[in-house]
């Protein structure tokens, strides 16, 4: 007698899930994905894994990525100051406006930049007005030394750097009571001033 022994294989399916949480944000202006890509193609966990009874290794991820901080870009736009001489009693002003002035005053051919954002490492400059001499000068101080606030012209360097490495001046001349600015301190000498001080860096 013929024995037949039919053996029966079960076939046993086994599923993966990837499950992973979308991680915090880190910085305000961050995709509130945290980093990882919503398509899943551009993920890299799409493709082609093989066709039945081929060894494949399906690229599972046991941990979520750490979001990564995009490095912080500071913001170095910067608007051009023209200075203004007066052509009677020789005072000068800064503005952002070259269209401000009209005779008689003129430009002097004296520009230089101030920086439209601030930060920690830089200070806002301003400008003020002496209304009895009719004097408008530059002032770190946003209460202007006592006399009349004019506004804000923008924000200097603390300290020299590679963006901003030349010293702005505020000069003074004694006789004819009036202040001017300059990036270049023997200009001030040279025209009778006295040097008052830096008032920070430019570029």
């Amino acid at each position: 007698m013929k024995k037949y022994v039919i053996a029966s294989v079960g076939c046993l399916i086994f599923m993966f899930t990837n499950c992973a949480e979308p991680l915090p944000d880190m910085l305000d202006d961050q995709p509130s994905t945290g980093g990882l890509a919503t398509d899943p193609a551009s993920a890299g966990l799409a493709g082609d894994f093989g066709t039945v009874g081929e060894s494949v290794n399906p690229p599972l991820m046991t941990t979520p990525p750490a979001a990564v901080t995009p490095p912080v870009t500071e913001d170095n736009s910067t608007t051009t100051l023209y200075r203004f001489f007066h052509t009677y009693n020789a005072q000068h002003f800064m503005t952002g406006n070259p269209q401000e002035a009209s005779s008689p005053w003129v430009l002097d051919g004296t520009t230089y930049k101030v920086f439209n954002v601030g930060y920690n490492h830089r200070h806002p400059v301003y400008r003020c007005y002496v209304e009895s001499s009719g004097d408008h000068f530059s002032s770190n101080d946003d209460k202007c030394e006592g006399y009349t606030f004019e506004g804000r012209y923008g924000y200097l360097e603390n300290a020299p750097t590679t963006a901003a490495p030349r010293a702005l001046y505020r000069c003074f001349h004694e006789q004819q009571y009036h202040h001017m600015d300059s990036p270049n301190k023997d200009e001030c000498i040279g025209a009778g001033f006295r040097v008052e001080g830096i008032m920070g860096y430019i570029p």
